[in-house]
C-alpha cells in the first residue's frame, strides 16, 4: 500500500513579486514545512502525481495508466488520473482524495495500490491589514501559512498583537495566534485561504519586551541611536509568570545574559534569574516590561578617548579604570561629563557614572568639549573680522 506515500514538499519555495497599484511586492519567503496531507485542502491549480505501487504491466498500460503521472486540478475541482478516470477533489485533503481515488482504482484493477502526493500547489490572492509594516494584497503559496504572510509584509509593528483573525470569503473567520506554545510552534498558523484577509489588530494590554539591539558607534566615537533596545508589545495573559511570557515570546535567544536581565514592574526591577532559584515565578501584568540583557564580556569606551572601542570586561573596574583603559581622555575631553548607557539607556552621567563598576555590554561616553568643537568656527569668525577691520582701515586712508 502507498496511503502513507507522499514527498517532502518544496523546501525552498520563493514568492514571486508582485507589481500594480493595489498589489504589493512581497520578498522572498523561504517555506521549510513538511506538507500535512489531512490539514492541507486542495483546489483547482493544485498538480498531484499519482504513483502507481509496483509499476504497471503491458495490460495496464495498453489502458493508459501510468506508473507515475503528473495531474493537475481544474478549474471545476477535478482531477483526471489517465487509465482510472477522474474524482472531485476541490474542498477535501490530498488523504481523502487518495482514499477516493483508491477505491476507483480497485472497481478495474483489483489488489492495485496508488498513492497521491502534491508536487506543486496552486497560488492564492490575499490581503493583510493592520499593524504590520506593509499592508496590502499578496501571492502566496497556499501550502504558506498565515505567519508566512506577516512575514512577506515585513512583520507586525511594535504595538501589533499577535492575535488576529483570518476573515474567510465564505463570510466564516478562523482565529491566528502566533505566539509560541509548549511545542515551540504557534498556537494557531492555519493554511492561508484565496481572498481571504488576515487582520493584525492593536494589541490591548500589552506586556513589554525589550530585546538589546547592536550597540553601533559613528565614525567619531559617538554612540548612535541604534544602540537602544527592540520594543515588542505582547498580548498579556492572566496568571502568567515570567517563565510562561519568555516560553510564549519564542524563549531567550541563546546570547541574552539571565543574570542581568530584568522585570520591571510598578516601578521597580527585579531580576528575573538567579542561580539558586532559576527565573523568577513573579506574574507579569498589563504593562510590566522584561528587559533582556546581552551576554558579553566587553565594555565600550566612546567619544574623547584616545582609543576608542571595545575594551576586555574585568571584576570591580569602574567606568574611570575604563576611561584609563582606552588610554585616558584626548585634550579636549571632558572627563567630568562622561555619561554611562547602560541596557541602549543613559544610566549616569558626570561624577556618578565615573565611581560606578561598570558591567559588561554597558558603553561609555566622554564627550569633547565646547571650545574644541567649535574652534574651527571661532578661527573663521576672527580671521573675517581681522579682515574686515584691515579693509575698512585701508578704506579710510
Amino acid at each position: 500500500m502507498i496511503s502513507s506515500l507522499f514527498l517532502p514538499l518544496l523546501l525552498a519555495l520563493q514568492v514571486p513579486q508582485i507589481t500594480g497599484s493595489v498589489e504589493t511586492a512581497a520578498p522572498s519567503v523561504g517555506y521549510s514545512e513538511t506538507l500535512s496531507r489531512e490539514g492541507y485542502i486542495l483546489g483547482p491549480g493544485d498538480v498531484l502525481t499519482a504513483v502507481v505501487e509496483g509499476g504497471c504491466n503491458d495490460v495496464m498500460l495498453l489502458s493508459g495508466l501510468l506508473p507515475a503521472a503528473v495531474c493537475p486540478v481544474s478549474g471545476d475541482g477535478l482531477l483526471q488520473v489517465p487509465g482510472v478516470g477522474q474524482i472531485a477533489v476541490a474542498g477535501i485533503s490530498i488523504q481523502e482524495a487518495q482514499q477516493q481515488l483508491q477505491a476507483l482504482v480497485r472497481r478495474y484493477y483489483p489488489g492495485l495500490s496508488i498513492g497521491l502526493s502534491l508536487s506543486e500547489p496552486r497560488m492564492l490572492n490575499v490581503w493583510v491589514s493592520g499593524m504590520v509594516e506593509k499592508p496590502g494584497r499578496y501571492s502566496l503559496l497556499a501550502i504558506q501559512r498565515v505567519s508566512d504572510l506577516v512575514l512577506a509584509a515585513g512583520g507586525v509593528t511594535p504595538y501589533g498583537s499577535r492575535r488576529g483573525v483570518m476573515n474567510l470569503p465564505d463570510g466564516g473567520t478562523q482565529l491566528v495566534d502566533l505566539s509560541f506554545g509548549p511545542d515551540g510552534q504557534p498556537r494557531s498558523d492555519p493554511y492561508l485561504v484565496n481572498g481571504a484577509s488576515v487582520v493584525v489588530p492593536l494589541v490591548d494590554a500589552p506586556v513589554f519586551l525589550a530585546r538589546p539591539g547592536e550597540v553601533l558607534l559613528s565614525t567619531d566615537g559617538t554612540v548612535l541611536p541604534n544602540a537602544r533596545h527592540q520594543i515588542e508589545a505582547w498580548d498579556s495573559v492572566g496568571g502568567e509568570t515570567v517563565a510562561g511570557f519568555l516560553g510564549r515570546t519564542g524563549g531567550p535567544e541563546g546570547r541574552i545574559d539571565l543574570a542581568r536581565s530584568v522585570l520591571v514592574s510598578g516601578g521597580r526591577e527585579y531580576p528575573i534569574w538567579s542561580s539558586s532559584q532559576g527565573i523568577i515565578q513573579n506574574p507579569v501584568l498589563p504593562g510590566d516590561t522584561i528587559r533582556m540583557a546581552v551576554l558579553g564580556n566587553q565594555v565600550y569606551v566612546a567619544g574623547a578617548v584616545n582609543h576608542s572601542g571595545a575594551i576586555l570586561y574585568q571584576s570591580g573596574m569602574s567606568v574611570r579604570d575604563c576611561i584609563d583603559m582606552a588610554g585616558g581622555t584626548v585634550t579636549s575631553g571632558r572627563i567630568g561629563r562622561a555619561r554611562l548607557y547602560r541596557m541602549g539607556e543613559e544610566f549616569a552621567s558626570g561624577s556618578e557614572a565615573l565611581s560606578l563598576e561598570a558591567r559588561p555590554g554597558d558603553v561609555i561616553e566622554v564627550p569633547h568639549s565646547l571650545e574644541s568643537r567649535y574652534q574651527t568656527t571661532i578661527v573663521i569668525l576672527a580671521s573675517l573680522v581681522t579682515m574686515t577691520a584691515t579693509i575698512i582701515n585701508l578704506t579710510r586712508n
